[in-house]
């Protein structure tokens, strides 16, 4: 289990501008609880008025956290990603 004590900075895989998704309302959540954001989303420019990128290798490489609302089929490739990116806390 991650502590989430000294975690500031958290990418969402799968984060959305669409009010419906749970990508939307995870990134409402964490950004009213304080975390610096950093949305990956490959379609918007921005999600949730916070600017997006386009995969997780274009993510700073100081995120601390990466978190996944997306189906198992691409979290796995993501988490593989985000892997050889040089995260290691998903």
């Amino acid at each position: 289990m991650i502590n989430l004590t000294n975690i500031k900075k958290i990418a969402l895989i799968g984060a959305s501008n669409n009010e419906e998704k749970y990508g939307y309302k995870i990134m409402k959540n964490l950004i009213k609880k304080g975390f610096e954001m950093y949305p990956v989303n490959p379609k918007d420019e921005e999600v949730v008025g916070v600017k997006a990128y386009k995969k997780i290798s274009d993510l700073p490489k100081d995120v601390q956290l990466i978190v996944f609302v997306v189906p198992a089929k691409i979290g796995i490739n993501s988490a593989k990603e985000a892997y050889e990116s040089g995260f290691k806390k998903l």
